[in-house]
């Protein structure tokens, strides 16, 4: 009986570990880029914002190009706050 038990959670596990490599769970896996909306630059032009970023329209999203987007901004010295954010397709800056 204990080794069935064992067995099972096994089994389990392997399950669970296979559907999170074959279905990601952040929800950016499958995401494309429709629109880029960038608000709140003050003194630069929206524009020029995008120019800084490593994401384009019709671009696969997922957490680590997000991530680089933020860091990519945050590099170039010019803002003091940058939140990024996807939804429905959005990336907003």
């Amino acid at each position: 009986m204990k080794n069935f038990v064992h067995l099972k959670l096994s089994v389990l596990g392997a399950v669970m570990f296979l559907s999170l490599i074959a279905f990601p769970t952040n929800g950016l896996a499958s995401s494309r880029v429709k629109q880029i909306q960038i608000s709140g630059a003050e003194r630069i032009e929206p524009s020029t914002v995008a120019s800084y970023m490593e994401i384009r329209k019709g671009d696969a999203v997922d957490s680590q190009k997000m991530d680089r987007v933020l860091k990519s901004l945050f590099a170039t010295g010019l803002f003091a706050d940058v939140k990024v954010n996807f939804s429905d397709g959005i990336v907003y800056v």
